[in-house]
């Protein structure tokens, strides 16, 4: 199931995450602290987004979840192949990879506003 598929690719991505490097002092962000650990963590909150919509019933064939899901795997992948947390950085061009984490949960967050109002239903 797409579930188990998500949970191996977790499982993998939690063994490899010793190869990346968040040498950071300082974000350069007021009020950001530096997460060591970034790349777990944001492998993590992608996983868990992309199980969220599965469980919060949001419809796959719906626009929000197709953007939310094609979002989620590219930037997956650029975390799970990068080294350092410039790496990461650089190729999202979306801010730091704390900034980042922060995106993620405030997605995670609007899952369940989005499951809640149902945008993707036939308003009558």
């Amino acid at each position: 199931s797409e579930t188990c598929a998500i949970m191996f690719r977790y499982s993998l991505c939690r063994l490899s995450a010793t190869l990346f490097i968040n040498n950071k002092i300082s974000t350069g962000v007021t009020g950001v602290s530096v997460v060591p650990n970034a790349r777990s963590v944001l492998l993590d909150i992608y996983q868990q987004t992309l199980i969220a919509l599965r469980t919060h019933n949001v419809p796959e064939d719906s626009e929000y979840s197709k953007a939310v899901e094609n979002v989620t795997r590219y930037r997956m992948g650029i975390v799970d192949a990068a080294t350092d947390a410039k790496d990461v950085e650089n190729s999202i061009q979306c801010g730091t990879v704390e900034e980042l984490i922060e995106q993620a949960r405030s997605e995670m967050d609007l899952i369940a506003v989005m499951a809640h109002a149902k945008p993707w239903e036939k308003q009558v």
